[in-house]
């Protein structure tokens, strides 16, 4: 995440409009007051992800709920996103890539991390090259059985069962478990 100094706050206040600007009275047009209502509900927005994004990565659809949740409007928080997108402060991708890593090193197989990475709203095939993570897909496989192996009567069903809830494809799960079991 780049640095945020003194300079870059109020450079970013002044590109949302003068938050520092004297608010118009009620009678006064309500424009103006929604608009520079807008302008700092944004900027609060924009500090939010701020804080958020230092704590740990997150994904812009992720921040999205969140700050909606918090109560920011639709508009500000599209208008914080963009600033923050702009800035670098939040990458889908760099978020993702981080995530597959976690995912793969936690012993999840493909299939389950293209779906969670689907709910984040983001597309899987810009994340990465999947033709590395194929390749030694039955490697991670026989390492999750190695790991905890299954203890069912018939290890080759059970040994299948648990790699396909951790996301493996049936066909990587299959040859595990075939490879698994003749081993055992």
């Amino acid at each position: 995440m780049p640095y945020i100094d003194e300079q870059f706050i109020e450079d970013m206040k002044r590109r949302l409009g003068d938050a520092g600007k004297p608010r118009a009275s009620a009678e006064g047009a309500s424009g103006e007051i929604a608009s520079s209502a807008l302008d700092d509900e944004a900027f609060e927005a924009y500090k939010k992800i701020q804080r958020l994004v230092s704590a740990s990565e997150r994904s812009s659809k992720g921040l999205r709920e969140r700050l909606a949740r918090d109560g920011f409007s639709p508009e500000a928080v599209e208008a914080a996103l963009a600033r923050s997108i702009e800035y670098g402060i939040v990458d889908d991708v760099r978020y993702a890539e981080a995530y597959v890593r976690a995912k793969l090193g936690a012993g999840k197989g493909r299939r389950g991390i293209e779906a969670e990475l689907r709910d984040l709203g983001i597309d899987p095939d810009e994340v990465l090259n999947w033709a590395e993570c194929d390749e030694d897909e039955v490697q991670r496989a026989l390492a999750v059985l190695e790991k905890r192996p299954p203890t069912a009567k018939n290890k080759r069903d059970a040994a299948y069962r648990r790699l396909v809830s951790k996301g493996y494809g049936s066909a990587a799960a299959q040859s595990a478990a075939r490879i698994w079991s003749e081993s055992s």
